[in-house]
């Protein structure tokens, strides 16, 4: 297949996620400008898409397969959230499963197991969930941040090292709740950093 690339002059305009992956959506020039013989003015730049940016592809693929609901799945949302616009699509809304219980205090096991060398028979591994669809409907994807909010104090020290804006960073994961683009704190630098409702 011959892949295109982005080159000197072109401008991206986007990255567009949608159900068959990611693509930069990018201007470039078709031919030089020419004084137009009449009225119609013939369109110098044609809109292409492109594989998209290394950091970008790889939060990407990880959340194709995702088995735990954790700190290094919030930030692999929040990369492809900011740096990507969606082509939303309708899909099925997406039934997370709940977390697996600890062992309970019982009558015949009062330390909940602790301590003993008999253990409780183990939980059912989650079912891995394809993020990737999740995050092309707007309402999973306000399920998977609610999801994965818990773990946004995590995530506030390796986002800042990847080297987007640290005061940003916080205002955004200090939230209780999570914005229904929080891509927009992060990059745009004229979204205010104030204590107005997000959500």
């Amino acid at each position: 297949m011959n892949i295109e690339k982005i080159g000197q002059d072109d401008l991206r305009l986007s990255i567009v996620r949608s159900a068959v992956g990611l693509w930069a959506k990018i201007s470039r020039r078709q031919h030089e400008f020419v004084p137009p013989e009449s009225d119609i003015v013939p369109n110098l730049y044609q809109t292409i898409s492109i594989p998209t940016l290394k950091r970008l592809h790889a939060a990407w693929q990880r959340l194709e397969v995702v088995h735990q609901w954790d700190s290094r799945t919030l930030i692999d949302v929040l990369i492809v959230l900011t740096e990507t616009v969606a082509k939303f699509d309708s899909h099925p809304i997406l039934r997370v499963e709940p977390e697996p219980e600890s062992p309970k205090q019982t009558a015949a096991h009062p330390r909940a197991f602790r301590g003993t060398k008999y253990k409780p028979s183990k939980s059912k591994r989650p079912t891995p969930l394809n993020l990737q669809l999740a995050l092309c409907n707007p309402k999973n994807k306000m399920i998977v941040l609610q999801k994965l909010w818990t773990h946004r104090e995590k995530a506030i020290k390796p986002l800042c090292d990847m080297g987007y804006d640290s005061a940003r960073v916080e205002f955004l994961l200090t939230r209780p709740t999570p914005p229904s683009e929080p891509g927009l704190f992060l990059r745009h630098p004229d979204v205010p950093l104030n204590p107005m409702p997000l959500s």
